[in-house]
């Protein structure tokens, strides 16, 4: 699994993965400042930080702004169009082209825009929304990205969060109503993981990932391979962030979306029962 979506349509975090997890030992630079470092290991400007339902204040869950509108555009049913999907036939089944409008619930002096979870939602967030459960000082298994859940116990995390955020004074506000957290739709996550505003329209359709000059996707993701992740979840934030300072948005663990799987057909979407949509590939995928 993997990140947390925070929303109105707003706030979005996720986590999943269809494979079970596997600690490593992993040792930080910051050993004097853990909490920071399991939690946000590459603090950044605009983070938002937000406490966690065990209310231990070395606890936390990090989301960032995603602009998907400029400050002049103020009409309310104006959104961002863009094309989602691949034109390689041998997925088109499973992930054709699909017109996708999205629109922040938020604004600010930059313009419209929605938060989404900065890392992948981990064994220690985990613990401390479904189960009120921290300790003291938070350990590297902690940062382990939580893996093995179903969709359903995905989208307790975020109703359980959601109520946890009705009952916290610094929760961001719209229309002075508290923000609610969901698992990302699936237009929404697509826009953060490729770029959204951050890269031309062109990058932002295009079927792979924006790739530095000189790097390769095992810069950016886990995946497979001895040279990877070898099987095994890893800590989040170790990998480099995209364009909007999120980190693995692909690879490790992959993300359940808020929207039934849908198989596409002659450009037409069919949801199958009880199909769960899934993006970001994960550690066996890439």
């Amino acid at each position: 699994m993997r990140k947390l979506a925070l929303a109105l349509m707003l706030l979005s975090f996720v986590t999943v993965n269809q494979s079970i997890s596997q600690e490593i030992d992993y040792h930080f630079e910051s050993t004097d400042k853990i909490g920071r470092t399991v939690f946000n290991p590459h603090p950044m400007k605009d983070d938002l930080i937000l406490p966690l339902p065990c209310r231990n204040s070395n606890y936390h869950i990090v989301f960032r702004k995603v602009y998907t509108n400029p400050p002049n555009d103020t009409d309310f049913n104006s959104s961002y169009d863009f094309y989602d999907g691949t034109d390689n036939a041998r997925n088109a089944a499973i992930q054709s082209k699909r017109q996708c409008k999205v629109r922040g619930s938020f604004s600010d002096s930059k313009g419209s825009f929605f938060y989404i979870s900065k890392y992948e939602l981990t064994q220690g967030k985990y613990e401390a929304i479904v189960n009120h459960k921290c300790p003291k000082e938070p350990s590297v298994k902690d940062a382990i990205a939580k893996s093995g859940i179903s969709i359903d116990e995905a989208k307790e995390v975020a109703r359980l969060y959601s109520d946890f955020l009705q009952t916290i004074s610094n929760a961001p506000k719209v229309h002075n109503e508290n923000a609610t957290a969901i698992l990302p739709y699936e237009c929404f996550w697509s826009f953060a993981q490729s770029g959204g505003l951050a890269v031309s329209k062109t990058q932002l359709e295009q079927d792979l990932p924006n790739i530095e000059s000189g790097l390769s996707i095992k810069d950016y993701a886990w995946g497979e391979g001895t040279d990877s992740a070898n099987g095994k979840v890893q800590v989040i934030g170790q990998k480099r962030p995209s364009e909007l300072g999120l980190f693995d948005m692909l690879g490790n663990v992959q993300e359940y979306m808020d929207e039934p799987f849908q198989a596409t057909a002659t450009d037409e979407l069919s949801a199958q029962k009880g199909g769960s949509t899934v993006r970001g590939g994960g550690l066996h995928s890439l």
